[in-house]
């Protein structure tokens, strides 16, 4: 029977060791954890905490009410300028919606910024309106870092999608 040389007993340690090193950290808590530190690992989310969260990146955010007096499941926010819709439908994932009611694009235009932009994703309502949005799934972990780079992906998307379609419209 051979026994493993120094060199392959040193690869296989080391091959370990960099496995350990490499870790996802595990969160402490399966539900919200984005009051945690920044490094924490979020897997779930309400619409409360994503609009804590905007908020402190700066974005002035509201929230309405219904005729009973219970507060909307989304709350809005302005993006250069653009009103953007945030949602946390379900707490495993976080919604970015943005819609323009006087700008109606032609699927040509939908299908070309589908085609140059990968971070979001167009499409044309059931009322012709122009509308943007994209999904960050939190199943898996995120950091609060990936949260807020979503969020200023989006905003600059929206911007970019506010020019793209204005300079198409019909």
């Amino acid at each position: 029977m051979k026994t493993p040389s120094a060199l392959s007993a040193v690869f296989l340690l080391g091959l370990f060791s960099a496995t350990a090193v490499g870790q996802t950290p595990k969160p402490g808590n399966a539900t919200d954890t984005a009051t945690k530190t920044d490094r924490a690992i979020i897997t779930s989310m309400t619409s409360e905490s994503f609009q804590q969260i905007v908020q402190a990146m700066g974005f002035q955010c509201t929230r309405d009410k219904d005729n009973a007096g219970k507060e909307d499941a989304f709350f809005t926010f302005r993006a250069e300028g653009y009103k953007v819709a945030a949602f946390a439908h379900d707490p495993s994932f976080l919604q970015l919606y943005n819609a323009f009611s006087d700008v109606q694009p032609t699927l040509a235009t939908v299908n070309e910024w589908n085609q140059n932009n990968s971070l979001s994703r167009a499409y044309v309502d059931k009322d012709g309106n122009a509308v943007l949005e994209n999904d960050l799934f939190l199943t898996g972990g995120v950091t609060r870092d990936n949260v807020e780079n979503f969020v200023k992906n989006f905003r600059d998307s929206v911007a970019r999608w506010a020019r793209f379609v204005l300079d198409r419209k019909k």
